[in-house]
């Protein structure tokens, strides 16, 4: 069902930011996901290197942002939520893999080395506008997730993004930081000497990535346009 199989044939079937989650088109995909592709009208993916497998399939595909980036950070503003009780915090790390001797150390080096005694998020259950509001104010994000890859981007918040080498889903975060030119906040795996340099390092030019987030949601904007 996830690949429109219950669509009648006279509907227009098309893809948006779709992502695979994987770097290679597994066997069982092939059979009951790419067969299907091949009857979308228009299909658009999330990773670049997801339009590199899919051609070896026989499936034309365009490489899009992902839809929060086809706002801009004011455009989140109503969302954003604080709660009378709520403080800042200095480092906001957000992870998702903590079973990865990558993220896992990290973070650790992160907070106990480079920001030794500050607050950070901890392991705390907040909303989404809490979430918002905790990241657009602190001082440094450290996370492995793609999305708060994102909304630091969209704040202008110095990050450091762990994408390890070996995790099936790390295409997503290495399409977005080449696209903006921020591939030097990444790393694959634990280095303390490389989350030093990044950690110190402040001169991320926003407006370079800003000017190519609008380009790229415009261009997305467009695919949509064009085949909705």
């Amino acid at each position: 069902s996830y690949y429109l199989d219950f669509v009648p044939p006279n509907v227009r079937r098309l893809s948006y930011a779709a992502s695979f989650g994987t770097n290679e088109i597994t066997e069982n995909l092939r059979r009951y996901g790419v067969v299907h592709l091949k009857q979308f009208d228009a299909v658009s993916v999330r990773e670049n290197n997801a339009v590199e497998m899919l051609a070896q399939e026989d499936v034309a595909a365009t490489s899009v942002c992902d839809p929060t980036l086809l706002l801009s950070a004011e455009d989140y503003a109503s969302l954003v939520e604080r709660k009378p009780s709520d403080s800042k915090v200095d480092v906001f790390n957000f992870m998702l893999r903590t079973k990865r001797e990558s993220s896992t150390q990290s973070e650790a080096y992160v907070l106990n080395h480079c920001f030794k005694g500050s607050s950070h998020l901890g392991a705390k259950s907040i909303t989404v506008g809490q979430w918002l509001w905790k990241l657009q104010h602190c001082d440094f994000v450290v996370t492995d997730s793609f999305h708060c890859t994102v909304f630091a981007i969209l704040f202008h918040k110095p990050f450091l993004a762990v994408n390890d080498r070996n995790c099936s889903m790390n295409a997503r975060i290495k399409t977005l930081t080449q696209r903006l030119g921020l591939e030097n906040r990444v790393i694959e795996e634990y280095d303390p000497v490389r989350i030093e340099q990044i950690v110190a390092d402040d001169n991320i030019d926003w407006n370079y990535a800003d000017q190519q987030r609008s380009r790229w949601a415009a261009e997305s904007t467009r695919f949509l346009q064009e085949n909705l």
